[in-house]
């Protein structure tokens, strides 16, 4: 299901429950206000009904005129009349309507109020199918001249008749039509919000996902600078289009360090490859009769022969390292590693100054891969010793600080400039273009020693500047 689809949906159930609230809400209001219309009538039918029907003990009560009620006579309607009349506007008598029902059928008016445009439709079917013979009744029905509603009280007399007492529910119906109206207009403003809100969801969140799918499909079809146009970092989208961009260029930049790799790979292949094809034919096409000049050529071979198998497993070495794969789990004193290191150098360069600052044997020891860490220091052994004068000094040096080992291999040479440093770690980088392949490496050397530091979950960082040597520091966990 689609966002568009999805928000829809959200939509259309704020609307059903606001609906839903509403009709709760006006149906309460309702019960109520009617409710209330009720209790009046029930104060109104008490009162009157009482009136006509009790007969009051002699010498007690009194009219309307002041005049006593002599025993036996009933309440006389005049008297209920004029207490009606004078009750105050706001009381529930001055809307009421009161009457008569007699058993024959005849409604004789008891009040009718001024304030009045309308009367209850009462009817004798009506009252004999919908009221009691024995207790009071309320219903609700319509004027006779008008659709006003009127909510009556039937109460039955002793001599068979019904006494018809009935308020408007006008001011019950305004209430609710106000309620209603109310309630419209919120609906209205709830509508026009929702609107606005879906535009705003739409404008801020689905267009930029529309737009990043579009930039996806671009690259994947072969447009491979195509980016989002919004990289706005105080926003969600913002961000999302600019960690996207950043994917997107690191993915290309991905690409073009694979192929620069694999056309550096190939072009080191391809002079050793060059060279023994060539001795072959040489050969095949009798150029190599004589011994020595064989002698010579399959020197050659096996020389080329074996730079092109190191360069292959030093290709393979960094695809493992690029897999995650284990190494071995062991531990390795680097003291250990950094004395023979040293005793290489000196059988390497026996003039060259060797300056040793290791601890004793089984004083430093980290968990690692010996043959690899032993890798990764005489890579860098070799580098100061191939790339600086013989005259320049070397030190290699091993420490504890706190949780770490840190190694460190120092020449004295020429250093670097900022340049080759920041470049010095990538695969077939030569700092200098002046060497040649068989004097400067293939270029993997540093690359491999950091594949393996970092698998060892350690960093390697290189100090130069030109003028003042390069220092290479190695920092390994120690367990």
């Amino acid at each position: 299901m689609s966002l568009r689809s999805r928000l829809l949906i959200g939509l259309v159930a704020i609307f059903v429950a606001f609906g839903v609230a509403a009709w709760f809400v006006i149906s309460s209001q309702q019960r109520y206000l009617l409710r209330q219309v009720d209790r009046q009538l029930g104060l109104v039918t008490d009162g009157t009904v009482g009136a006509l029907n009790v007969r009051p003990r002699p010498g007690s009560g009194t009219g309307a005129d002041g005049r006593p009620i002599r025993p036996g006579r009933p309440a006389n309607e005049s008297d209920i009349v004029s207490d009606i009349e004078d009750a105050p506007a706001d009381s529930p008598f001055s809307e009421m309507y009161a009457a008569r029902l007699t058993p024959a059928g005849v409604l004789r008016p008891i009040i009718t109020s001024g304030l009045l445009s309308d009367t209850p439709r009462i009817s004798l079917a009506d009252i004999r199918a919908r009221a009691s013979t024995s207790e009071r009744v309320l219903i609700t029905v319509r004027g006779v001249s008008s659709s006003n509603r009127f909510r009556v009280a039937v109460v039955p007399r002793q001599n068979g008749s019904w006494v018809i007492v009935a308020l408007p529910l006008t001011r019950t119906e305004a209430a609710i039509n106000r309620l209603l109206v109310a309630f419209g207009v919120a609906a209205l403003v709830l509508l026009a919000m929702s609107a606005l809100v879906a535009w705003w969801f739409v404008r801020l969140g689905l267009r930029p996902i529309k737009e990043m799918t579009l930039a996806a499909d671009a690259v994947t079809a072969g447009e491979r600078g195509h980016r989002v146009g919004f990289d706005d970092t105080r926003t969600e989208t913002g961000r999302l289009g600019h960690a996207f961009n950043v994917m997107l260029n690191e993915r290309q930049g991905a690409e073009d360090r694979l192929r620069r790799f694999v056309a550096d790979a190939s072009h080191e292949l391809r002079t050793p490859i060059t060279s023994i094809r060539g001795y072959v034919d040489l050969y095949q096409q009798g150029g190599l009769s004589e011994s020595d000049r064989l002698d010579d050529a399959m020197r050659r071979v096996g020389q080329e022969a074996g730079r092109m198998g190191t360069l292959v497993e030093d290709l393979l070495l960094l695809a493992n390292l690029d897999q995650k794969r284990p190494l071995a789990q062991e531990p390795v004193d680097l003291g250990q590693v950094l004395n023979d290191a040293a005793a290489d150098a000196l059988a390497m360069q026996p003039t060259r100054s060797v300056l040793l600052d290791a601890p004793a044997p089984g004083e430093l020891v980290v968990t690692g891969d010996d043959h690899r860490l032993r890798q990764v220091v005489g890579v860098l052994v070799h580098n100061a010793l191939v790339h600086t004068p013989g005259t320049v000094g070397i030190a290699l040096s091993a420490r504890r600080t706190g949780s770490t080992a840190t190694v460190e291999v120092v020449d004295h040479g020429d250093g670097m400039t900022a340049d080759e440093a920041g470049h010095a770690f990538e695969r077939f980088y030569r700092g200098d273009p002046s060497r040649s392949r068989h004097s400067g490496g293939s270029g993997l050397g540093l690359s491999i020693a950091k594949s393996i530091v970092e698998a060892h979950h350690g960093t390697i960082t290189l100090n130069t500047s030109p003028g003042a040597g390069c220092r290479f520091t190695i920092t390994l966990p120690v367990p």
